[in-house]
């Protein structure tokens, strides 16, 4: 038996550097030859609507432009760097005016080591400020493996310690990561996940509402596409992304309206960022700011999406995002 779990941790420990070579490799890529790193990228996405092989020399759908903003923009961004941080960006959210909509904080972390485990809250979610997957939930209805979330949090780190960069997402890495803690937000009525409505904007204009719901079961996603002038009109846009659901009619939190104001403030600084919210208690609740989001593309999607982002507009951003 100890052989065996000698050897199966050998075998991890080879993987894990391998994944890092292959890191390290992409990263370089992604610094030096970003049209290589570019098309690697859409075969990892498994991107199988697109219309033609990714080309950031001469950008014009969604996903050449977001390519483009990534390499050029974002990834020499101290501003992005630290709005993807989930610790971090609370300043970025307090600076705007906005620290009413922040989800409250319960403890920040290192290490985890050093996580208080025995005076957790009763509820809450640890995460970690790097990452994009891998949190830990602590319900009280639940039992709680201290073990188990260590672990949980150790392969979150292990991961996201390469898979940036193979991505090219580099400005994930120009913060130091940490561990957050921060209070649950369950659903009103079911106490289950909240619903998740990601905002996505266009140079500091709300454009589509992506609803993530039935987090619990299915998981399921529709698109809405709206002037955000009357919002009763919006429009189900399921033909934008390749695992959306078609839904009839979406009723809208009571704090909708407030999200857009809050969306608009967040997003001003970008030409291309989605903001994602919760709701408890009928106010909107901070989630976080996503840069290079990934959703399966469609032809549709590529054209639409790609006409909104203008990039004869790049130095605006570069005097506001670039030091």
């Amino acid at each position: 038996m100890r052989e065996e779990s000698s050897l199966k941790s050998f075998l991890r420990f080879g993987v894990y550097c391998y994944n890092m070579l292959r890191g390290y490799y992409w990263q370089f890529m992604a610094k030096h030859f970003p049209a290589v790193n570019a098309k690697e990228e859409m075969k990892r996405q498994k991107q199988t609507e697109l219309i033609r092989e990714a080309d950031i020399r001469n950008p014009i759908y969604f996903n050449e432009k977001m390519l483009w903003l990534k390499y050029h923009l974002y990834n020499k961004s101290d501003i992005v760097a630290m709005c993807y941080n989930k610790y971090m960006v609370r300043e970025y959210v307090e600076n705007k005016g906005l620290a009413h909509i922040l989800n409250k904080l319960y403890f920040v972390s290192e290490r985890i080591e050093d996580i208080p485990w025995s005076g957790l809250p009763e509820e809450c979610v640890i995460k970690l400020s790097n990452g994009y997957y891998g949190h830990v939930f602590k319900r009280k209805d639940a039992p709680f493996d201290i073990e188990k979330a260590k672990k949980i949090l150790r392969n979150t780190k292990r991961r996201c310690s390469f898979a940036f960069r193979i991505s090219g997402d580099l400005f994930v890495y120009g913060t130091k990561p940490v561990y957050v803690c921060e209070k649950l937000i369950k659903a009103k009525k079911s106490g289950a996940l909240p619903d998740d409505y990601k905002i996505h904007c266009f140079h500091g204009v709300p454009r589509f509402l992506e609803y993530i719901h039935d987090r619990n079961y299915e998981n399921k996603s529709n698109f809405f596409e709206s002037a955000f002038i009357d919002i009763a009109n919006m429009v189900d846009r399921s033909d934008l992304e390749g695992e959306a659901s078609p839904i009839d009619k979406i009723v809208l939190p009571s704090s909708f309206d407030e999200m857009l104001e809050c969306a608009k403030k967040l997003s001003a600084d970008f030409p291309y960022v989605r903001v994602d919210f919760y709701e408890e208690n009928g106010h909107p609740v901070f989630g976080e700011l996503t840069f290079t989001p990934y959703h399966l593309q469609t032809k549709t999607s590529l054209k639409e999406l790609g006409v909104l982002i203008h990039l004869e507009y790049i130095e605006k951003y570069k005097r506001i995002l670039i030091s």
